[in-house]
């Protein structure tokens, strides 16, 4: 068996939420996100590691692609991920780096390259509630403002669901969309307005 490790991320997310893991059991995430991360993460998450059961469970027995699993659930195996092969070995840059390439490989796959192949990156955008909610449920992209080679949006969810580390994480999601409709030079910030909403601002030529 595996020697127990410590999982201080998700620790300290669990421990913010009203009922830890169970919490918001209605907001969720494709599972094909989590069949993803779970792939290529470096160091595989397995059994005895000492992670919260629901996760270990999920990590042992993934849903298939298409179906839902819990949000908050996958928020922490992108923290467990992050424990376990990022917090002492490159850190958030790492962890960065690794991130859009597991989106950009995502966003490419048959299932769901047709969703992100747009005229221009400011067509991404049109659409930007629509595509999101292909891949989430209870979570919302609003305020959606565009013009050449920029754009901001707005992204709501119930108090503190989205940690810092999970945020950007979704920067280089984003940017791996909007790279894949064809623009260059992207740069793009998120700032936590407050519990329930995160600003995102991309620039790009």
């Amino acid at each position: 068996m595996a020697p127990s490790l410590s999982f201080p991320s998700v620790d300290r997310y669990l421990a913010q939420l009203p009922e830890g893991i169970s919490s918001y059991p209605a907001m969720l995430t494709k599972a094909a996100i989590i069949r993803t991360l779970l792939r290529d993460a470096p160091q595989p998450l397995t059994a005895g590691l000492g992670l919260p059961p629901r996760v270990e469970a999920l990590v042992l027995a993934p849903p298939s692609r298409n179906d839902w699993v819990s949000e908050v659930e996958g928020w922490a195996v992108v923290l467990s991920i992050y424990d376990l092969n990022f917090a002492s070995k490159g850190g958030l840059a790492a962890f960065k780096a690794w991130s859009h390439e597991v989106n950009a490989r995502l966003f490419r796959s048959v299932v769901y390259r047709v969703l992100f192949s747009v005229v221009s990156p400011e067509r991404l955008f049109v659409g930007a509630t629509q595509r999101w909610s292909a891949f989430h449920r209870g979570t919302v992209i609003k305020d959606v403002e565009t013009s050449k080679g920029r754009a901001s949006f707005r992204l709501t969810t119930p108090p503190f669901v989205m940690p810092e580390i999970g945020r950007v994480g979704l920067i280089k999601a984003f940017q791996a969309a909007i790279e894949l409709a064809g623009a260059q030079g992207v740069e793009l910030n998120a700032e936590a307005e407050s519990p329930t909403t995160a600003r995102f601002d991309a620039r790009w030529r």
